[in-house]
């Protein structure tokens, strides 16, 4: 019994240090931004915008799909944020 206890507790230590928090969005919102403003002129309409995105989101350390990553890109970059908001819909 103390033995599942263990392993129950160690279970929820280790998944509750996975959780990300909200800087770390804003930090991936970023990082992001920066990567995507290196990749190109992103004022006018570009047929790789999806490759660009998928190239720069290979480093995020957060869920993508976790409302917070839009909103921290949507204060950030929001010319970028409704392309990820599409390219994440898609994954």
């Amino acid at each position: 019994m103390k033995k599942r206890l263990v392993i129950f507790v160690a279970m929820g230590v280790v998944l509750f240090s996975c959780k990300s928090t909200s800087e770390d969005y804003s930090i991936a919102a970023t990082e992001l931004c920066k990567c995507m403003e290196e990749s190109g002129d992103l004022d006018k309409y570009d047929p790789l915008l999806n490759v660009n995105l998928g190239v720069c989101l290979l480093e995020a350390k957060v869920d993508l799909k976790d409302e917070q990553m839009a909103d921290a890109l949507e204060k950030q970059c929001p010319d970028i944020s409704r392309a990820f908001k599409r390219y994440v819909k898609k994954i």
